[in-house]
């Protein structure tokens, strides 16, 4: 027996056939769209745990040290919030390292082992994606190296385009580069967290250092703000009190003074 979906899934199933409906009842195709009268369960967001800063910078300086290959891509998804389809499609001619930009334009997802290339996951988000000096100078290093074993490999260099590739220029394989994170997770004895958490741990660390939820959405390339505060909402913590605090110290009231 099929494993009954969860109430987020339901949602979201309901909403594809809600859109699907919209669509057939515009062309005169249906009379009503029935998928708008389901009632389905309404269900919260599950809230995401992450690394504390401190974790991540151990892991990122760990396999800095041991020169780690995909160093450059796992800083750039902690830092950026990538997903692991975008990480794997990205171009170099979709990269402005001057400007500190990337443009989110492709992205490589594994179905059946089989790597396919795809336009990205939200067709009407945001493509680009400010990156910081740092993040930036690390895909500089890389792409020295890069550069490098384009030489060595000569005619055998397979020219893809891509940022992150193996050693002849053939693209990582998404389910690899999962393994391989796996792996170096458990190697330097850190808490157990899915590839995908450093995209959340990227959200996180914007909402601790103050970022606007709305900013940090954008960021993310989701859809809707909705979306980001459902599931970081929690992350929060104490930036909109310092927020509050902050207004509110603008105004000169002298019973503030007097209490």
């Amino acid at each position: 027996m099929p494993r009954p979906f969860s109430p987020v899934t339901a949602q979201r199933v309901r909403a594809t056939l809600r859109s699907a409906l919209n669509a057939a009842l515009r062309a005169g195709e249906v009379s009503r769209n029935v998928a708008a009268l389901a009632d389905v369960a309404r269900g919260a967001r599950p809230r995401v745990k992450v690394w504390e800063p401190e974790q991540l910078g151990e892991f990122l300086d760990a396999i800095a040290a041991d020169g780690e290959r995909l160093y450059p891509m796992l800083h750039l998804a902690a830092f950026a919030g990538l997903r692991r389809g975008e990480l794997c499609g990205l171009r170099w001619c979709d990269v402005d390292l001057d400007a500190c930009v990337v443009d989110v334009a492709w992205q490589r997802t594994a179905a059946r082992h089989k790597v396919v290339e795809s336009r990205p996951k939200t067709d009407g988000s945001e493509s680009m994606v400010d990156i910081d000096e740092g993040t930036a100078e690390v895909l500089r290093v890389w792409r020295k190296q890069q550069l490098e074993e384009r030489l060595a490999w000569g005619p055998a260099w397979q020219d893809t385009g891509l940022v992150f590739t193996r050693e002849d220029g053939s693209g990582q394989h998404p389910d690899f580069v999962t393994y391989r994170f796996e792996k170096l997770v458990a190697r330097h004895g850190l808490p157990k967290i899915s590839l995908h958490k450093l995209r959340h741990l990227a959200a996180s660390l914007q909402l601790a250092a103050g970022v606007d939820i709305a900013i940090v959405s954008k960021r993310l390339r989701h859809s809707s703000i909705k979306i980001t505060n459902d599931t970081y909402g929690h992350l929060i913590g104490t930036v909109g009190r310092d927020a509050a605090e902050a207004a509110a110290a603008l105004v000169p009231l002298k019973t503030r003074k007097s209490a």
